[in-house]
């Protein structure tokens, strides 16, 4: 995925990180601001 990222022509940065491992205070400022563009399906397969 970082690839995909890195070698496409969006005109700006997107950092892919993994929420459970990082720092609390962190989510936390995510969670206060953030902004929900695609809802997750109800049963993934």
């Amino acid at each position: 995925m970082e690839e995909a990222f890195s070698s496409s022509l969006l005109p700006w940065k997107v950092d892919v990180l993994d929420w459970a491992t990082t720092d609390e205070v962190f989510r936390d400022l995510i969670q206060k601001d953030h902004i929900i563009i695609q809802v997750p399906l109800e049963n993934p397969k």
